[in-house]
């Protein structure tokens, strides 16, 4: 067997993480400290960031930064740049969820504008706030053997694909995410720069472990197999996992096994259809040999959302209805 090539390591590099004081963003902090690459974190001034940062040790930094404001996200860079000499990857993990419904008829309300407002802001104008200017900072890297730069890295969601009632502004934000990433990815390509966004089902966030424990086990019976939440670790072992192999670019990843492995193929089929088939995903479905309606199917039999949503049932739109 021929020796596996291009596979890169984490070790020497230099990360910024945003949100990167908890949760997802925490988790991917530590795994690139413990794997010897240097990290900064990006977070609001009252996060825990600076305290991590310390027990991280010498390996880590914590930026203080708000991810709408084009400054304090170049800061940042620079503080990476200043201290650790380079910048390989960019995850962005910072992000915020709103529960309101379009137009409540019940209370006679309309979304908030100003809410939905904030919730782009940060998720999505955030996101790619650190997206242009970590570009800038990596395109300054002398490239490898194989020409690569750097990569960063997207957190979307599946409510990105299957929005509930009531989220309308975070699945906004997050299919804005996923929208952008392949052209991301082909605007950055020449400058040896990938771009990947994964797509996070149920993990045990700050805001899911707020949720009673009923709640949270109702909602783990739920997943196939395994039937649980997901750790934040298994997030940042993928982000490793994306950061390690330099052929995943201008995709995203889903995390969790949802109802049906049918389910993952539509998916696939959605991205790949894009690139090579005429037909779209229908077209891909039948070069299969499986009949749309399968693929219909298997979209609405379940999907897993983050940030400690509930799951699709038949039922999920009445119950939903109720609180919002």
């Amino acid at each position: 067997m021929a020796a596996t090539r291009g596979l890169r390591s984490l070790k020497g590099m230099v990360g910024v993480v945003t949100g990167g004081a908890s949760g997802l963003g925490q988790a991917t902090v530590r795994r690139l400290v413990k794997n010897e690459a240097r990290a900064v974190i990006v977070d609001l001034p009252h996060s825990s960031g600076e305290a991590l940062a310390k027990e991280l040790g010498p390996s880590c930094a914590f930026a203080p930064t708000d991810v709408t404001s084009e400054g304090e996200v170049q800061g940042a860079l620079t503080l990476a740049r200043e201290k650790f000499g380079r910048i390989d990857i960019a995850v962005n993990c910072a992000g915020i969820a709103v529960a309101s419904k379009t137009y409540n008829f019940r209370k006679n309300e309309a979304h908030s504008l100003e809410a939905f407002q904030k919730v782009i802001q940060v998720n999505l104008i955030g996101t790619f706030n650190m997206i242009r200017l970590a570009a800038g900072e990596m395109g300054k890297n002398e490239p490898d053997e194989s020409g690569h730069r750097g990569v960063i890295i997207n957190t979307a969601s599946v409510a990105a694909f299957e929005g509930q009632v009531g989220q309308v502004a975070y699945s906004a934000s997050k299919g804005a995410i996923v929208g952008m990433t392949l052209p991301v990815a082909r605007d950055l390509a020449p400058m040896g720069i990938r771009v990947v966004t994964i797509a996070p089902g149920l993990f045990e966030t700050p805001l899911l472990l707020g949720l009673p424990e009923k709640v949270r086990s109702f909602l783990a019976r739920q997943v196939p197999f395994p039937s649980r939440l997901g750790d934040p670790a298994e997030y940042a072992h993928l982000v490793q996992a994306v950061v390690e192999n330099p052929l995943l670019n201008g995709i995203q990843v889903p995390t969790q096994l949802l109802c049906l492995d049918l389910l993952l193929v539509f998916q696939l089929a959605s991205s790949l259809s894009s690139h090579l088939l005429p037909t779209g995903p229908l077209g891909f479905l039948a070069l299969l040999g499986l009949p749309p309606v399968l693929g219909f199917k298997a979209l609405y039999c379940l999907f897993l959302l983050d940030g400690g949503y509930l799951l699709r049932t038949h039922a999920l739109p009445v119950i939903l209805d109720h609180f919002l």
